[in-house]
């Protein structure tokens, strides 16, 4: 039974660290960008995501708010015996929430994407790289 993660995040470079991580962890990952897009995948195509992870506050509503609108147009209820989401003989759901990574894994996404360069910097980056001598100015 193949693992299906749907991600829901519009901050393309952090969508891509948790579907390239999720990826490497044995899930299929399924990345939409906006709360139409998810609402499209969940609806007209048909996935049935083990687990969804999403960005709380979307460019076009709220996860939560959508959450329980999708709940109510699929039927779909949390069947699980123990009420947290892990159903006996449903495969090994608990352990991959184990493998979940953790909110100081989050943090260290985060971090790296802050210190990656903005436009800005690049190009203040891209000036001082032109205002380096030659070359033939060395030889002068």
């Amino acid at each position: 039974m193949i693992k299906t993660l749907l991600i829901i995040e519009d901050e393309k470079l952090l969508g891509s660290e948790l579907s390239r991580h999720y990826r490497q962890s044995g899930w299929e990952v399924v990345l939409a960008t906006n709360l139409a897009e998810a609402r499209e995948l969940l609806l007209n195509k048909k996935i049935e995501p083990l687990l969804i992870l999403s960005d709380m506050n979307l460019p076009d509503g709220n996860a939560l708010d959508f959450m329980e609108k999708i709940k109510k147009e699929t039927g779909n209820t949390d069947d699980s015996k123990d009420g947290k989401g892990t159903t006996p003989g449903k495969g090994d759901v608990g352990q991959r929430r184990e493998q979940l990574p953790t909110t100081a894994r989050m943090q260290e996404v985060e971090q790296r994407r802050e210190q990656l360069p903005t436009t800005a910097r690049m190009q203040e980056v891209e000036q001082r790289r032109e205002q380096l001598p030659t070359t033939a100015r060395m030889q002068e």
